[in-house]
């Protein structure tokens, strides 16, 4: 007997992002765990409050990652302000991949840490300098 649960999909309509949503997105210095989880959450998110109803387990189930695994993921959008818990199991997208939908008003939307190209490389390049020296490895050797 198969018990893997998967939730249903809120609505087969497409999710509309904006040109400038996708140019701030390409510069969102995440891992893949937390794009993949992005994508989970725009899929889940309700169009009239741009949040995603969905539990950390559905999340997993989804996503064939473990809990620890999620959790960070939640995390780091949390960190860079694309996406947050509200309660248990409700993230609001930021307003800005929502068409300005929210589900509670706040004093102020928070920016997106996104960063211009150069420093996006800059951080990439710095990143994996550091995996390198972690393995004891030199760049070029």
């Amino acid at each position: 007997m198969d018990t893997a649960y998967v939730p249903p999909v809120p609505s087969l309509e497409p999710v509309p992002l904006s040109r400038e949503a996708l140019g701030v997105l390409s510069l969102v210095d995440i891992a893949s765990n937390p794009f993949r989880l992005l994508m989970l959450l725009l899929k889940h998110m309700n169009e009239e409050d741009g949040c995603a109803e969905i539990s950390q387990a559905e999340m997993c189930a989804a996503l064939g990652m473990a809990s620890p695994s999620v959790n960070r993921a939640v995390k780091r959008l949390a960190e860079v302000k694309l996406a947050w818990g509200l309660e248990d199991g409700v993230y609001q997208l930021h307003p800005q991949l929502t068409d300005g939908k929210m589900r509670a008003r706040i004093a102020a939307v928070p920016e997106i840490d996104s960063v211009e190209p150069a420093e996006f490389a800059a951080r990439r390049q710095a990143k994996y300098r550091t995996q390198l020296a972690g393995l004891g490895l030199q760049q070029g050797a």
